[in-house]
């Protein structure tokens, strides 16, 4: 398997945030968030470096870290340590 790092990719990135916060707040459809609750948050790069489009994302709602993305042009590439390193 190769192993390309995506910490760079700003798409990525955003994606993975967005995904995170659906999968933290999934328990409780009802909370509300402020904007207090956001201002401790740094944006990071996590994506792919050499950028691309992801036709599907999906995380694994047991194991935190872990997501599959499908590439349009590099096939299936999965992370376990939250998009900081992908492996195909």
């Amino acid at each position: 398997m190769e192993k390309i790092n995506f910490y760079r990719h700003s798409d990525f990135r955003n994606l993975l945030l967005i995904l995170i916060c659906l999968f933290s707040f999934a328990d409780n459809i009802s909370a509300q968030l402020s904007i207090a609750d956001l201002e401790g948050l740094r944006y990071r790069s996590v994506g792919p470096s050499r950028g691309g489009r992801a036709t599907a994302v999906a995380g694994v709602p047991d194991q935190l870290f872990t997501f599959y993305m499908g590439a349009t042009g590099g096939g299936v590439w999965k992370t376990t340590d939250g998009g900081l390193n992908w492996e195909n």
